[in-house]
């Protein structure tokens, strides 16, 4: 029997919701979860069953054209222990379907199709926003902007830096909480306090932290990187603070830099009231 007719009966229906968020192709890069009161396979997969709910009124016909979603599940869950402990360094896509548990051909239809754009934990629960793949289209693009300081982020095309040319390969030797010690691969680096600082720390599963705080051989992670141990190989990438001295003295890149540095301090339109 077909999804609609199951779905148009007045007894035979028994529809569950099928959850799905991704950020990669590995097994444990999918995370899916089901409103059934016990776990459901369907096309292979296993959806684990967790009191999980959306917003009711969300979607027109269109999967990739609906409004924004906001999905509430328990804190609880292997996603939510996923986004505590080591974050997400990609977009993360979620995909929303319905199956009758009844049906044996496992028939489903997209209800929702888009990606997570924020996460809030209002007690007990996990709070997920979402919105359609859509609006990614229907925002403008990134301009440039009149600033003292270069509206380029290091290494991006508009800077024009090769990231190869900057990657430092280094050794952990030590860990205290967020302060990491290293020591350099090649013994004759040598980098002066600072020079990492608002730089990148990335391990070798490519999973990233941003630097803040660096002296002699250690520097300070914004967050825990989850699994982070003594002897692992990591790279590091130095950070720019987007003026025209550090883009020049630093990466000899001044020809790239953005900043504007005898911009006003004082614009035209904020002059003092002569009354």
């Amino acid at each position: 029997m077909s999804y609609d007719l199951i779905e148009e009966s007045v007894d035979l229906g028994s529809p569950v919701e099928l959850f799905e968020f991704r950020y990669g192709d590995a097994s444990g890069e999918i995370f899916r979860f089901t409103s059934a009161d016990y776990d459901v396979v369907v096309g292979g997969e296993t959806y684990t069953s967790l009191a999980i709910e959306r917003d009711s009124d969300t979607q027109g016909e269109d999967p990739d054209e609906g409004r924004e979603m906001t999905i509430t599940l328990p804190r609880d869950n292997p996603y939510a222990d996923r986004y505590r402990d080591h974050g997400f360094e990609r977009q993360v896509t979620v995909k929303v379907r319905t199956v009758h548990l009844d049906d044996p051909a496992e028939e489903t239809r997209a209800i929702y199709s888009g990606r997570v754009v924020d996460v809030s934990w209002p007690w007990p629960t996990m709070a997920i926003s979402c919105e359609p793949m859509g609006t990614l289209l229907a925002r403008d693009g990134g301009r440039p902007r009149v600033s003292r300081q270069c509206w380029h982020t290091v290494f991006d095309r508009g800077c024009g830096l090769n990231r190869a040319n900057w990657e430092v390969a280094a050794t952990v030797v030590a860990i205290d909480g967020l302060s990491v010690t290293l020591t350099y691969d090649d013994s004759e680096d040598d980098f002066d306090n600072g020079w990492w600082l608002g730089g990148i720390f990335e391990d070798g599963d490519g999973v990233m932290r941003y630097i803040v705080a660096h002296s002699g051989l250690t520097v300070r992670l914004n967050r825990p990187l989850q699994g982070l141990a003594v002897s692992d190989a990591v790279q590091l990438l130095p950070g720019c603070d987007r003026t025209r001295q550090t883009c020049r003295d630093k990466f000899d890149n001044r020809i790239n830099a953005g900043s504007l540095d005898y911009l006003p301090i004082k614009g035209p339109y904020e002059g003092n009231s002569l009354v």
